[in-house]
Order: C-alpha cells, then sequence, then structure tokens
C-alpha cells in the first residue's frame, strides 16, 4: 500500500507577511511604495496605525507625500489632488517597497 505524499506546509511562511517584518520602519522614514494607481511614489511616514486584534482592520502608516513630482505622476494616473500640494496619504504595510537610504553630503 502506498501512502499518499502530504507536502508540509507552513501558513507563516506563505505570502503573508508578519507584523514584525513591518517594524523595521519608524515615523520620519522616507520610504518607497507601490500606490493603487500605479506610479511608484515617496512618502514620509508620520503615524503608525495599527488594528486592533479583535475587528476588522490592516496595519499602515499615515504618510505625508513629499516630491511635487509624484503628486504630478498620480495626477496623470487619474488621482484627484491639487497641483503643488503634498497631501497626507494611508499606506498599507505591503505597499512598501524600500526605505530611501539617507543620502552622503557633498563636502
Amino acid at each position: 500500500m502506498v501512502e499518499p505524499y502530504v507536502a508540509n506546509v507552513d501558513v507563516a511562511s506563505s505570502n503573508l507577511v508578519s507584523r514584525s517584518t513591518y517594524m523595521k520602519y519608524k515615523s520620519g522614514d522616507v520610504v518607497l511604495v507601490d500606490s493603487f494607481a500605479g506610479p511608484k511614489v515617496y512618502v514620509r511616514l508620520k503615524k503608525r496605525i495599527t488594528s486592533h486584534p479583535d475587528k476588522l482592520g490592516t496595519d499602515g502608516w499615515d504618510a505625508q507625500l513629499i516630491y511635487k513630482k509624484d503628486v504630478d505622476k498620480l495626477i496623470k494616473s487619474g488621482v484627484p489632488y491639487k497641483r503643488g500640494t503634498k497631501p497626507i496619504v494611508f499606506v498599507f504595510d505591503w505597499h512598501i517597497l524600500k526605505k530611501r537610504e539617507p543620502q552622503a553630503s557633498k563636502k
């Protein structure tokens, strides 16, 4: 008799990322994020928003767009922002692509 093969699947190692992975970011960090509208934009993280474990919700950040050219890219993609503003946005944890490294100062 041949025993059926059962894959050992670890739910924690699937596409879901644990909360501790996102804790490497802190308020004030500048990160590159992928927007629902399409373009990738830089934002400055302002305030951490976490969901209550007993309620529906998601974790993320209140953030502010920092470059006017990024606002223009979003406007071109159909997002109704006014030109010349730097709006506050909500960023899901899974939209953060990478942290911008500090630029070396010129001497």
